[in-house]
This record gives structure tokens, C-alpha cells and sequence, in this order.
């Protein structure tokens, strides 16, 4: 094709979407979907994290919001079963908080959660959105010892790890500071 026939077409079909929105459309369902949403959608609760758990997990994530949440750290966590209202469907919602609405995700690593969908389900979707994880979008947690291997998918990421005795001095310190960044 010549030079004159590249331009031609180039300027017919569009090379690149402008906008790429997996949002959009905004319909009903992903309008007051969290406890203190607007009715009406127009300031959806925005979070500091979504955390990411199993439901055996939940009494490590009850500790992480007395030390995160209610300290000076004052850090704003999306925690599923507490605020999220009932009757919408789990993905759809689950996406649109981790995509829009959290600037990072914590996924409390256990045993428990590898057996989890819908943790699978929310780490790929948030690894999806920061390809190499330049935007330091995903924090995994380990808290207690685990049996089975650490999951493959997030090995190339720095981990915050309960486990150690060596390292628990600092572990809250250094996760609020994790998800205090811009």
C-alpha cells in the first residue's frame, strides 16, 4: 500500500479508542452500591483499599481495620461484607469498586483464599488494570503460615509479611504507609 493509500485509510477507521471504560454505560446496578453512596450516584464512596479476603480471613481483616482505620492512620479500607450493600451481583460490583473507586487493593493471602473464586476472581481483575505493577496497585499480605505454595501469579510482587517475628514491628507501619501513597 502506498503512502497516499495509508493516509487514506487512517483517516477513515480510528486507530486507538480515546476512552476505554469498562464502566460505561453506567447503568442502575453500579449506583449505590456501598453504605454511604449518594442515592443518586452522583459521589460514589471513594476507599483508600479494597481488601481482598476469604471469609476465614475475616478476623485478620477485623485487626487490620482497628490498626488501619481507626488510628491516626485514618485510612479508608473497602471491606466487602461491611460495606457493600445486599442484591447486586458480586462481580459487576466487586470490579467496579476495585477499578473506580479503591486507589489500591490488599489481598490477605492464606491457605483459605487459594480456594477462594472470588478472590481469584478480584486479584486478576486488579492485575489486569496495572500491567507489571507500575502503580504499585496491589499489596499482598501474608498473616499466618501457609501449607501451599505462595500463589504464582503474584511472585514478582513485594510482599507485607505478618509472619515474621523479625518484621511485625513494622508491618502496620509499613502497609499504611503502602496505601497512603498518591
Amino acid at each position: 500500500m502506498s503512502d497516499e493509500g495509508c493516509r487514506k485509510y487512517l483517516e477513515r477507521q480510528p486507530v486507538q479508542v480515546t476512552v476505554v471504560d469498562s464502566c460505561r454505560p453506567r447503568t442502575q446496578e453500579r449506583e449505590g452500591i456501598t453504605l454511604y453512596d449518594d442515592p443518586l450516584g452522583m459521589t460514589p464512596e471513594k476507599f483508600d483499599a479494597f481488601i481482598c479476603y476469604c471469609q476465614r480471613d475475616f478476623q485478620f481483616v477485623h485487626e487490620m481495620i482497628k490498626h488501619l482505620e481507626q488510628t491516626e492512620c485514618n485510612l479508608k479500607l473497602c471491606v466487602f461484607d461491611r460495606d457493600v450493600l445486599p442484591g447486586t451481583c458480586v462481580c459487576t460490583i466487586a470490579s467496579e469498586l476495585i477499578e473506580k473507586r479503591c486507589k489500591r487493593m490488599v489481598v490477605v493471602i492464606s491457605d483459605d483464599y487459594l480456594d477462594s473464586d472470588a478472590c481469584d476472581f478480584q486479584t486478576k481483575f486488579a492485575l489486569s488494570l496495572c500491567p507489571g505493577a507500575r502503580s504499585k496497585r496491589l499489596i499482598p499480605v501474608v498473616y499466618k503460615a501457609m501449607k501451599r505454595p505462595f500463589p504464582s501469579i503474584l511472585r514478582f510482587l513485594t510482599i507485607c509479611d505478618y509472619t515474621r517475628p523479625c518484621t511485625q514491628a513494622w508491618f502496620w507501619t509499613r502497609l499504611a504507609k503502602a496505601l497512603s501513597l498518591p
